[in-house]
């Protein structure tokens, strides 16, 4: 399962840490609330990133920064500071980042159309029991979700969810 959040976190996951622009894309965990348990000790307040690299940044500025840092690996907050300095100014990387964060936004797109479409087709499935329909839909999402969103919706599960739903409980 793909998890993205984008935008302020709610106090109540990450305690007392307010008014942090976050991003964090986790595969395979199951709640939003695991995501942001293991990403609230990376994530770098702007007046960390101000004492650490000695930039006074717009809150503009500052959210690309922040983007960055969360997508650079195991990077400590010093060595990503020291080298943000290094290299704030390079026209290729920024012109890179901002190419980066366009296709990022694309592929998102598409995985929102993908998914609104495996529903599509999980719908009108159950009107016919179209098998293609399905095994479509679970290629477009995975079984799991497939399974998931049948149960959330309240359809009718076919034989074959049935034995899904077995095999999946016995991996």
């Amino acid at each position: 399962m793909f998890y993205y959040l984008f935008g302020k976190i709610l106090p109540n996951l990450l305690g007392n840490i307010t008014n942090i622009t976050y991003i964090c894309i986790v595969i395979n965990l199951v709640t939003l609330k695991e995501c942001a348990t293991l990403k609230k000790y990376r994530i770098m307040q702007k007046i960390e990133f101000t004492q650490r690299a000695g930039i006074e940044l717009t809150d503009e500025q500052y959210q690309k920064v922040e983007i960055m840092y969360l997508n650079a690996g195991n990077m400590d907050k010093d060595e990503f500071c020291e080298d943000y300095k290094k290299h704030s100014d390079s026209v290729i990387l920024n012109t890179y980042f901002d190419q980066s964060e366009k296709l990022r936004n694309e592929l998102d797109a598409y995985r929102e159309k993908q998914i609104n479409m495996a529903y599509f087709l999980i719908k009108k499935s159950m009107v016919g029991g179209d098998k293609d329909m399905v095994q479509m839909a679970i290629s477009l999402i995975g079984e799991q979700k497939y399974i998931q969103h049948k149960l959330e919706r309240g359809y009718n599960l076919f034989e074959s969810d049935k034995e899904l739903i077995i095999s999946l409980i016995n991996q």
